[in-house]
């Protein structure tokens, strides 16, 4: 099965299902020091794709 991750909602389903902290490990493991400026930072078409490049990295999803 191929998952695709798009958006935060996303990040945060798979962060849920590996049992990863949504308040201080998600931020923290993407390099932020909060679920907020994650937020803020995935607006940002430029750090959207680095984000989620990052993530599908770190959560191997494929």
């Amino acid at each position: 099965m191929k998952i695709k991750l798009k958006n935060y909602n996303d990040i945060k389903a798979i962060a849920c299902i590996k049992g990863i902290k949504m308040e201080t490990e998600l931020p923290k493991m993407l390099g932020y020091k909060s679920r907020w400026g994650l937020k803020m930072a995935l607006k940002n078409p430029k750090k959207k794709n680095e984000i989620l490049e990052l993530a599908e990295k770190i959560f191997s999803v494929n």
